[in-house]
């Protein structure tokens, strides 16, 4: 009798830990909640097993509205225009210089979410950088997000600011914060050098603050 008792009961510990760990959601959903003579009546010792909902199907379901853009990243595929003041030379023997730029982020065009992107930059010694490129967009919670970034373009120098080539490549993170209506503030660091395609490679780097809007949205 003990045996049979103790084997029922590992039985019955395996069926559970089977269920625990293969079920994602469980739900009383064979419950019609429409009180109808034709509506089915409720039972609610009957479970079944549901996949869990996405946060969108979610919000549907419960007829919710998204409290903030990151509810619908990335359904929403705005195009983005940017604006950007800092200064560049902060970590090597170029003196600071102050530099502005804008940007046109163009919607992802590809399943990596990969954003090309196109701007012209000036400093205030004169000297400039048109580039292209690409973005890429990482929500991390809430309304906060990293942007990664790679460029490449033409270089105008100056005696100031003299990087060893013509063609130039940029790479940079920026942090920023996406209000709901899309609009976005951030702060970036990039590096701009020829990658050792020249003689001289001295590289430089600049520290920007942006003030993002979205232009377009389906």
């Amino acid at each position: 009798m003990a045996k049979r008792t103790t084997a029922a009961m590992t039985r019955c510990a395996h069926w559970l830990l089977t269920l625990a760990v293969c079920t994602p959601t469980f739900s009383s959903a064979n419950c019609d909640p429409d009180t109808s003579p034709q509506a089915r009546p409720c039972r609610a010792s009957v479970f079944v097993v549901a996949q869990r909902p996405t946060r969108l199907q979610y919000l549907k379901q419960h007829h919710r509205e998204p409290k903030s853009i990151a509810d619908i990243e990335p359904l929403l595929h705005d195009s983005y225009l940017s604006v950007n003041a800092g200064f560049v030379g902060i970590f090597n023997r170029f003196s600071e210089t102050l530099r502005y730029g804008m940007e046109y982020r163009w919607k992802p065009l590809t399943r990596f979410q990969l954003r090309p992107a196109a701007g012209v930059i000036s400093a205030e010694n004169d000297a400039s950088y048109v580039f292209l490129g690409v973005r890429r967009d990482f929500f991390v919670s809430g309304h906060w997000l990293f942007t990664g970034s790679f460029d490449a373009g033409y270089f105008e120098e100056r005696d100031e600011l003299n990087l060893g080539l013509e063609l130039e490549f940029r790479s940079g993170l920026e942090v920023a914060y996406q209000f709901d209506n899309r609009y976005r503030i951030g702060v970036a660091l990039y590096h701009l050098s020829n990658g050792g395609f020249g003689e001289r490679n001295p590289g430089t780097e600049s520290v920007v603050l942006s003030l993002t809007a979205p232009i377009t949205s389906r």
